[in-house]
């Protein structure tokens, strides 16, 4: 039998094909709601998805995703007994949440045996007397220590204090290149739904990039320090819900960032959204 290809249906064709099953029932009896804001449809079209815009400078040519494990940290030794057993599980990207400043000695023995170059690292200061600029320092001369190039340590710290970036930024543009210095996390907006946290997140965004360039730190040099942290839970629609606009509002609000600021205009940056 020669393989023929089915022909192509509408999406009002489904529609109506579906309406004609259920005699006279409406097909959105069909549909469930999932959280606050999003209702699921039985099924999905091609006529339903917007054409993908061009891509901007920037992005990524693959869609990558590793897999992370959170490691809180309060002994190095241990610590570093952790982190071991998680690359050997097949972590590829770790969460050191310190409980207290690592000195640079600490953070030497935490990172032993750790091959920076194939993961990506991120830091969470969880104390009160924090000093990003001083970890960020500590991890580049273990780079150096172990013979490795500083621009390869992929990650990023958490931090939005403009008092910190302001120094931080410009130094880790040449001496950690690859590793972003602003991490926006969304962890502590768990609570709100996914559209509320993603507003949230790019208004902070956006607050970091004006309060910055009153610091005299150009929007241009802002931007690529910025990474994004979305909460998810172990929903996969609820996930995705969130995932697939991140990554789009991401796109779209660099591009406008870079065009408004580009202009001379240091104005506030309005995010539009659609749910």
């Amino acid at each position: 039998m020669l393989q023929v290809d089915f022909p192509d249906t509408r999406y009002e064709e489904w529609i109506a094909q579906l309406e004609k099953d259920l005699k006279g029932k409406p097909w959105t009896d069909l549909q469930w709601q999932l959280g606050e804001d999003i209702v699921v449809d039985p099924f999905y079209h091609p006529d339903n998805y917007f054409p993908q815009r061009s891509a901007l400078s920037g992005q990524r040519s693959n869609n990558h995703w590793e897999i992370g494990e959170y490691i809180t940290v309060i002994d190095p030794k241990t610590g570093n007994l952790e982190l071991l057993e998680a690359l050997d599980g097949g972590a590829e990207a770790l969460e050191l949440v310190f409980t207290k400043a690592p000195s640079a000695e600490e953070l030497s023995i935490l990172l032993q045996g750790v091959q920076l170059e194939y993961i990506s690292l991120h830091v969470v200061e969880n104390y009160a007397e924090k000093n990003p600029l001083h970890i960020l320092k500590a991890l580049r001369a273990f780079a150096v220590e172990v013979g490795l190039d500083p621009s390869k340590v992929r990650g990023s710290i958490e931090g939005t204090e403009a008092r910190f970036l302001a120094g931080i930024i410009p130094w880790a543009s040449h001496e950690l290149p690859a590793f972003k210095t602003c991490l926006v996390n969304g962890r502590s907006l768990s609570g709100a739904n996914n559209a509320h946290e993603l507003a949230a997140l790019l208004q902070l965004g956006n607050q970091i990039i004006a309060q910055l360039g009153e610091a005299g730190i150009a929007p241009a040099e802002v931007a690529p320090a910025l990474q994004f942290s979305v909460a998810i839970g172990k929903s996969f629609f609820g996930n995705r819900q969130t995932t697939r606009p991140a990554t789009a509002l991401a796109k779209c609000t660099q591009g406008l960032w870079r065009t408004n600021f580009s202009a001379g205009n240091s104005g506030s940056f309005c995010s539009c959204f659609t749910r």
